[in-house]
């Protein structure tokens, strides 16, 4: 920038496009929608392409070699509460030989609406690699108490083992979190740090 230069980085991936691009240009069914600012145009970007509580794929920025492919993903309850049970549920297709199995490990990460990270699920965390039979399984997560305040997240989702990718979908789901309690009678608002645990205080 300073020598005069200007780079056009193109890009579905709105994390990327907020930590590198200080100005974006929207582009919508080939004419100029928007240009400016990033962050307001990203925000605007999301509400309008992004169904909630939909499976999305931006086949731009999905990588793996797919032998084990994520087909479909979704939350139970739909719109969950802060401190509520969640499930997480993947469908999956193994492109495996008949009597051929393989084992992988799954991630889900929650990140804010602005890309930061704030927990994973890992089923590597917990065993050593899910073993799947060829073509269709269903893989659930559970967590006990939603650990977030209310507002809109996004879910990154990956598939493989050590290193190796079979499938990775950044941004492949949007949902927003409600008001909900940690402790009976005790609802949890946004204090500015979205990742909220419970604690016992005592005084001595």
């Amino acid at each position: 920038a300073e020598e005069g230069r200007t780079v056009l980085f193109v890009s579905h991936n709105m994390v990327i496009m907020r930590n590198l691009c200080e100005k974006v240009l929207y582009i919508k069914d080939g004419k100029i929608k928007d240009i400016g600012e990033a962050e307001p145009i990203i925000s605007d970007y999301l509400s309008v392409e992004r169904e909630p509580n939909q499976f999305y794929v931006d086949t731009a920025e999905r990588k793996g070699d797919f032998r084990i492919k994520i087909e479909d993903f979704h939350l139970g309850p739909e719109h969950p509460k802060t401190g509520e049970p969640l499930t997480c549920l993947l469908d999956i297709f193994a492109n495996t030989n008949k009597d051929e199995k393989i084992t992988a490990d799954f991630s889900i990460s929650f990140v804010t609406d602005s890309g930061f990270k704030l927990f994973q699920l890992h089923s590597g965390h917990i065993q050593n690699g899910i073993t799947l039979k060829p073509g269709k399984s269903r893989i659930t997560a559970e967590i006990d108490a939603l650990p977030l305040t209310p507002g809109a997240y996004n879910i990154n989702l990956w598939v493989g083992s050590g290193k190796h990718t079979n499938d990775w979908v950044p941004e492949a789901y949007s949902f927003t979190v409600e008001y909900g309690m940690l402790k009976d009678g005790i609802y949890v608002d946004n204090r500015g740090y979205p990742v909220v645990m419970v604690s016992d205080w005592k005084t001595t």
